[in-house]
This record gives C-alpha cells, sequence and structure tokens, in this order.
C-alpha cells in the first residue's frame, strides 16, 4: 500500500466539507473532557446512538509507536454519503429527529461528541458499510484545519474530504498496516460477528432498549497519527470506565481487546435490598418546600412516578460489609448514588450526587442505582454537570429518602448483631465482642504495613504476603485468634494509650500514658483502665472502617489523648499545692521526690517515673508541636530529688557522676537535680564538668507559680535554663524569666474577673459559654488600652485558671471558656488558692481583688 494510504485508499466518488475552527475544537474539546479515557467514552456512546449490538476496541500496548492506531467497529446503522455531511455538521444532530431510524434514544444530542477524537489523534478515518451495501471511507486530519493561517479561527473555509469507494480488498490491504489489523478484518468478513454474551444485572430498571433490527450495517472508526494525549490512554481506565460510566445495559455488548465487558458485580452480601415500584409505598416527597406525589408501578417493569417530574427505576442495597473501596488491590469504591440517563451514569465523580451530612457508618455500604431519563435536558454538554432545576432537586430529595430508610435498616442490623445481656454473661468476653472492622482493617493495611494508622502497629510483620494469606487462613473469624492478649507495656510516655499490635494479636495498653499513670493503682481502676482502652481502640477501628478519612480519624484521635493527658493532669495537685509542698517536703525522701515530677508535669513535661536502684527518679519529655516547615525542638532530660534533713545537699550525697550516667544511659539531652539548698565548692565544679544543672526546690516552686500569671509556658523558653550548672545561675535565670514576663504588658487576675463579672452582669441570660475574643475586649476596655490583651492572651490566661481551679473554670485552644459557676463563686475559689501559696512566691501582682 502506498505510504499513508489511509487517505487515499479507494476511489473518490463525493467531497463533505468542514468548516470547524481550531478554536471551536479547543473550545468542545480539549475544555469539554477532562482526560483522555473521558474522550474515548464519547465514541462508545455513538456506538450506542447507532443501536449497535456489538463494539469491538482495540487499544495496542505500545500507544507511543509511530504506527500505533486505536479502532472501534461497531454493528449499527452506519453512513452514507449524505451521513458523512451530517456527521461534519457540528452543534446540530438529528439523532433525536423523527426520521432518524435508531430504536434505542440516544445519547447524544448537541452533535459534538466527535469532536472529542481531536484531543486523541491527528487523523480520523470512517470506514463504513451504510444499508445500500457500498463502503465507504473518509478521513479528516486534523493538522488541516490547525494550519497557521486557521489558528485564531472559530471557523475556516471550506475544507473538502473526499468520500471514497472501496472494496473489501483494498480494506484488507489497507488494514494490515494497523495494529490487530487481521483481527479487524476477520471480523468484518464475519459480518461483525455477536460477541458472546456475559452474565449481566441490570440494576437500574427502566423500558428495555431494543436496537433495530440488524441490515448488514458496520463502521470503523480510526484513530491514527495519535496526540500525546492520546498515547496517555490507560487500558486499565478504559475498561473501568466502560464498566461504570457506561452500564448500558444487555442489548448492547462490548469487547476491548478481546475482553467482554460487564459491570462490575459487588460480590459482598446484602443485608436489605429495595426494587423501586415494588419495596416502597411512600407517598410524596418535598421538593422545594412543596410535597410532590408520589405513585408505585410494577407493570410494564417496576418503576415510581413523581407527579410532574417523572418516572425512576433503579434498586437500592445495604451491604453486610463497606464496599466503599479502600488499600487492598482487590476493592475499588462500589458505593454511593449511581445515577444514570439513557444508559450513560452521569456525574460519576460525585457519589454523593450533591447530597452532604451523610452518615459514614452507613454511606461506606450503601448502593443507590436509579435511572432518571427526565434528567436528560438538563445534562450540560460534556454530560458531566446537571443544571440546577425543579427535576435535579427532586432527584436529590428521593435519594435522600432511600439514604434514610437504609440507615434505619443499617441500625437495626447493627442493634441484632450485638449479644444481648444474657449472651454477653454466657460466653468469653473476647469473643462476644464486635472485632470485624478489625479483622478488615488489618487485612487492607497489609498490603502496605509501612503506612497504617498510629493504632495499629504492623512492624513486627516481616513477610506481609505470607502473613496476610496467615491472616485469612487462620485469624478471621476466630476471635480468639484475633486477640490474643491485652498486656499493659512500658512505652515512652508520649505515645497513645492504647494500640494494636499486628504480629502477636495484642491490643496493648500504653503503661507509661499519664491516663494509665492515674489510673492503675488498684485492680479495679486496672480494670477499668483496659475497658477504657478496650473500648477506645474498637471505636477508633469502627470508625476508619465506616469510611471516615483517615487524616480526620487521626484528628479526633489526637484530641482524644490530649484530653485523656488533660483529665489525668487535672486529677493531680494544683499549682499552689505543688509549690507549697515543694518547701515543705525536702526533708522527707519520697515526698520530694513526688513532689518534683509533679511540679514538671505541672510545667508541661511528659513525666515517666522510676526510682529504682541504679536509675534517675524519672525522665520529663518535653513534646513540642513543630510549626509548619519548623525543625524538631523536642527536647529530654533525667532528673533526680535530693532531699536534705540539714537544708544543703553536698557532692557527696548528690552523686553528680551517677546523675551523668542517667543522662547517657537514658538518652536524654539533659540532667536536672533538685535540692532545697546546694553547698558551694566541689558541687559546683562537679556538675560543671559532668553538664548536670541544680536548681533549688525555691527556684522550681517560682516557675511553677509563673502558671498562675501566664497560663501554660512554652517549654522551648526552658531550654536555656539547663544549660546552666550551678544553682546560682539557675536561680538568677529563673528570676530574669519571671520579671521579664512581668514587665512585658501582662494581664492580672484581677482584671480578668472584673471583666468576666462585667460581661455576665450586661448580660444575665448569657450562655455558660464565653469566647475570649469578649473577654479581651472588656479587659481592653479596663485597660484602656486599644491593642492589649488580644484573643491569645486571654486563652493563656483562661488556661492557667483551669489549672488552678479545674472544678468551676474551663477553657481550650478554640478560645472558648466554660464558667461552672458565678464569677464571684470562681474569684474565691482562685483567692482560696492563692492564699495557700507561700508568701515568697507571691512575686508580681497575683493576688486577686474580691471587694475585701
Amino acid at each position: 500500500m502506498p505510504e499513508n494510504a489511509i487517505k487515499s485508499v479507494g476511489s473518490e466518488v463525493d467531497q463533505v466539507s468542514v468548516q470547524i475552527g481550531p478554536q471551536f475544537l479547543n473550545l468542545f474539546s480539549k475544555q469539554l473532557y477532562s482526560s483522555p479515557n473521558k474522550a474515548f467514552e464519547e465514541l462508545i456512546s455513538n456506538s450506542w446512538d447507532a443501536d449497535a449490538e456489538n463494539v469491538y476496541v482495540s487499544v495496542p500496548e505500545n500507544l507511543d509507536s509511530v504506527s500505533a492506531k486505536i479502532w472501534i467497529l461497531d454493528d449499527g446503522i452506519s453512513m452514507d454519503v449524505s451521513g458523512f455531511k451530517d456527521l461534519w455538521s457540528v452543534a446540530t444532530s438529528k439523532k433525536r429527529q423523527p426520521e432518524y431510524k435508531a430504536m434505542r434514544k440516544p445519547i447524544g444530542k448537541f452533535g459534538v461528541g466527535k469532536l472529542a477524537t481531536y484531543l486523541l489523534a491527528n487523523e480520523l478515518t470512517y470506514i463504513c458499510r451504510a444499508s445500500d451495501g457500498i463502503i465507504r471511507a473518509v478521513t479528516l486530519d486534523y493538522r488541516d484545519i490547525d494550519a497557521e493561517k486557521n489558528r485564531e479561527k472559530l471557523h475556516i473555509d471550506a475544507l473538502p474530504l473526499p468520500v471514497r469507494e472501496v472494496s473489501m480488498d483494498e480494506v484488507e490491504g489497507l488494514l494490515s498496516e494497523t495494529d490487530e489489523g487481521a483481527r479487524l478484518y476477520d471480523l468484518l468478513s464475519q459480518d461483525v460477528p455477536d460477541i458472546v454474551a456475559a452474565d449481566y444485572v441490570d440494576e437500574f430498571g427502566g423500558p428495555k432498549e431494543k436496537p433495530s433490527s440488524r441490515n448488514h450495517t458496520w463502521t470503523v472508526a480510526i484513530l491514527s497519527e495519535l496526540k500525546t494525549e492520546g498515547t496517555q490512554l490507560k487500558l486499565g481506565w478504559v475498561k473501568h470506565l466502560l464498566k461504570t460510566s457506561l452500564p448500558l445495559g444487555d442489548s448492547i455488548r462490548i469487547s476491548v481487546n478481546g475482553e467482554t465487558i460487564v459491570p462490575r458485580k459487588v460480590e459482598t452480601k446484602v443485608i436489605s435490598e429495595w426494587t423501586l415500584g415494588k419495596d416502597y409505598d411512600f407517598e410524596s416527597i418535598v421538593v422545594d418546600e412543596k410535597l410532590v406525589p408520589v405513585t408505585h408501578h410494577t407493570t410494564p417493569h417496576p418503576h415510581i412516578k413523581l407527579e410532574g417530574i417523572g418516572e425512576l427505576s433503579g434498586t437500592v442495597r445495604l451491604f453486610a460489609d463497606k464496599i466503599s473501596g479502600g488499600r487492598s488491590e482487590e476493592k475499588e469504591s462500589s458505593n454511593g448514588f449511581i445515577v444514570n440517563v439513557l444508559g450513560r451514569n452521569i456525574l460519576p465523580e460525585d457519589p454523593y450526587f450533591g447530597l452532604e451530612n451523610l452518615s459514614h457508618s452507613t454511606w461506606a455500604s450503601f448502593r443507590c442505582a436509579v435511572r432518571a431519563d427526565y434528567l436528560d435536558g438538563k445534562i450540560s454538554v460534556d454530560r458531566e454537570g446537571v443544571a440546577a432545576s425543579r427535576e435535579l432537586l427532586a432527584t436529590r430529595a428521593i435519594l435522600m429518602r432511600f439514604f434514610n430508610d437504609a440507615r434505619s435498616a443499617a441500625n437495626k442490623a447493627a442493634q441484632e448483631s450485638w449479644p444481648t445481656e444474657g449472651d454477653a454473661v454466657a460466653g468469653e468476653f473476647g469473643a462476644r465482642m464486635p472485632f470485624q472492622p478489625l479483622e478488615r482493617l488489618v487485612e487492607e493495611y497489609l498490603v502496605d504495613v509501612n503506612d497504617t494508622p498510629d493504632f495499629i502497629d504492623a512492624r513486627g510483620v516481616e513477610d506481609s504476603v505470607s502473613f496476610r494469606n496467615k491472616w485469612r487462613e487462620e485469624i478471621i473469624g476466630k476471635p480468639e485468634n484475633l486477640v490474643r492478649k491485652m498486656p499493659m507495656v512500658e512505652l515512652e510516655p508520649s505515645e497513645k494509650l492504647v494500640r494494636y499490635d499486628v504480629s502477636k494479636q495484642e491490643i496493648v495498653i500504653n503503661k507509661s500514658h499519664p491516663f494509665s499513670v492515674e489510673y492503675s493503682d488498684n485492680p479495679e481502676q486496672l480494670r477499668m483502665l483496659q475497658d477504657t482502652a478496650l473500648v477506645e481502640f474498637l471505636t477508633d477501628t469502627y470508625m476508619l472502617d465506616s469510611g471516615l478519612p483517615e487524616d480526620r480519624l487521626t484528628e479526633i484521635s489526637d484530641y482524644r489523648d490530649r484530653m485523656l493527658r488533660l483529665v489525668a493532669t487535672l486529677r493531680r495537685r494544683t499549682a499552689p499545692q505543688i509549690v507549697k509542698l515543694l518547701s515543705e517536703t525536702t526533708d522527707h525522701v519520697k515526698g520530694f521526690e513526688v513532689i518534683v515530677g509533679d511540679a514538671l508535669d505541672y510545667l508541661g513535661f511528659v513525666v515517666e517515673r522510676m526510682g529504682q536502684s541504679g536509675k534517675p527518679e524519672g525522665v520529663a519529655s518535653a513534646i513540642i508541636s513543630r510549626e509548619k516547615d519548623e525543625q524538631k525542638q523536642d527536647y529530654k532530660l533525667t532528673y533526680d530529688a535530693k532531699s536534705s534533713i540539714h537544708g544543703k545537699a553536698s557532692a557527696g550525697n548528690v552523686g553528680v557522676s551517677g546523675l551523668a550516667r542517667h543522662k547517657k544511659d537514658f538518652d536524654a539531652d539533659y540532667a536536672l537535680v533538685v535540692a532545697q539548698d546546694f553547698a558551694n565548692g566541689a558541687l559546683q565544679k562537679e556538675c560543671k564538668a559532668n553538664s548536670v544543672t541544680p536548681m533549688t526546690a525555691e527556684a522550681l516552686g517560682r516557675l511553677v507559680s509563673v502558671t498562675l500569671q501566664q497560663g501554660p509556658l512554652d517549654l522551648r523558653k526552658l531550654k536555656p535554663l539547663f544549660d546552666l550548672h550551678t544553682p546560682e545561675e539557675t536561680a538568677k535565670w529563673v528570676e530574669d524569666f519571671e520579671n521579664g514576663l512581668i514587665h512585658d504588658q501582662t494581664l492580672t487576675i484581677s482584671v480578668i474577673m472584673q471583666a468576666l463579672d462585667q460581661i455576665v452582669s450586661k448580660n444575665p441570660k448569657l450562655p455558660d459559654v464565653i469566647h475570649a475574643t469578649q473577654i479581651a475586649a472588656s479587659c481592653r476596655e479596663i485597660l484602656d488600652n486599644e491593642n492589649f490583651p488580644q484573643k491569645l492572651n486571654i486563652i493563656a490566661a483562661m488556661r492557667g485558671l483551669q489549672l488552678m481551679v479545674p472544678n468551676v473554670i474551663s477553657a481550650n485552644m478554640s478560645g472558648d471558656v466554660y464558667l461552672l459557676t458565678t464569677p464571684k463563686k470562681i474569684g474565691e475559689a482562685l483567692q482560696q488558692q492563692l492564699d495557700a501559696l507561700p508568701e515568697k512566691y507571691q512575686k508580681g501582682q497575683v493576688s486577686l481583688s474580691l471587694g475585701k
């Protein structure tokens, strides 16, 4: 065959004209189709509109080859010369005219679908055998339109395209140069044989589309000289799109590279199923605040009618497990609303169909497939949008009704699946717990054990493939194997309360977590701690399994962890109590050790208490949240408390070298020793030589007392303190730190209480929650200062007050301040705490004025 035979083979018998300009092509192809795969979908839609029963598609493996060609063959109504002329009359379509012979109602109506090919290839050739038996060919080379002289035009001067008559021998010769050309010729020689039908489950219902009787016609569309976008076609995605976006029904069969395409069937067990027209009996829905009557029909096919809107058919199903996809390579998302119009799914990228606030737990296992042909007139040109209209509102309203019914059924099924009280008493505890979400999650995350949520620990899994097989064979469905133990393990204090060890099948409770430390003093507390951890863990697995995004779950989990730490902290001593005890327990060995740990914990350190032989009294970690792009600033210190009946600790009873060894053994950045006072001489030299920080109980108490005015301290600002190695230096640093805060513009407790009283007095019906911005405004008015304080200053101050009197006031980082009693009562509670503060710590404007 001569070079470029695809444009010249055969005898010219006529011409058709094209006047589309480059600007028009760009507008109606590149702008309308979001990807090459979506553009390819249009070619299959054309076969549907032509009443084809069989469609064969060939996409070569190597699309980058210069000779690569894509072809689509169908046995539908084909084109003669008149048909070619209609084909290139853009923005008009005769498919919906009465004289059009197809029996199916066509998808296309705008006459621009064929322009999708402009995105994929430079050359588009049609070879057609029309009802008169003659084979004709026509080729459009888009590069002729894109010529420099036409570059800015919407329409160009008429470009003639020769219409050529070709013989089967010439077709054979032409196709010999085409990918899979021999197979294509064989299909043509057999008059386009029937594709073997595969099992097809029609979940959309509606009228059966019967194509017109076959008349030995066929059409081949060949895309050659592929553009970059054409070479980016993904065969897997093409198949996926044909399965999900074009579930056209059992009246058309599609084969792609020899594989028959059928919509993917969801294999998961169905809990409940409803067929529209059979299983619902509601009489109306509300659309735009007006009732729309609904009637239910079983003939000629099951459907419902929305008065003044149109007919709706389909199926709603609720599955036992989620079908929303996941990390497993075997899963793809199948849940949501699938709305089909004339055989084609619309809004495939929005499974919610514009609805919001749908329950995650039900949504993940819910599928609603409906056919709503009445939306045809509201679909956008690219068929990926629906115009705002009464029809759209009605569709959303009834879809929401279907979802609410499914949610009620899901809640009922969930309640029935839980053990009764009798079952729980009679059976083993583990065997009665709902572990199914954990089974599914672990199986999914075994696909990539390096990307698990923080409550699933798969670090012990060495071979994820073999372990996954073991998981399926030995663990799934066997609760006694899924959770073998629930041990208390010493982890880092900064780690969360509970996690699941996949390799050991154990729910591990962090023994070092502040909540564990606070609630494990006796068997009853320990049992409650284990129950709390179990509920927390199973709730997290349920939320993630139900479809809650992992980043959202992480946010919730982080918040819960902060609350657990806060509750544990609030159960401990208040700042004035700690300051008082620091001065009163220096001669009591155990008491002083405990109160030093309490003081560091109060300042914000995560404290792990030890005290055994050969170990420090404890390790205090500063866990500092990083700002964007900021380097990690966490640091850790060992601490020891040295009590002394004589008042001063000396080199002999401090054991500086041992403190330095503790720092090394526990990989700490600093070593801190606290005593009532320190003897001069050898001790200071040893502290400097071994980089140990000595601090008096009074200096530590002053740091704690600072929180009464400033709220929680920024632990980054305390870091320089631990680079000092004499008690005089540390005492001076604390004094300067305290004075610096006082000399800054600060808030007194008195001003804050005056502001609270002012707000409540002006608004006697004010709710118990006041926002920090309101308190800040009142304080600025009292201080006659336009710039101070701001919201963040108030949040810090209120958080400090909360640490003092958590039973009467509470505040969060968002600025919500909860008053649990009147400002006067809050003031009295604060004054009571301040009265307990030793006088030497009452520096600055700490005291309250309560009108005494």
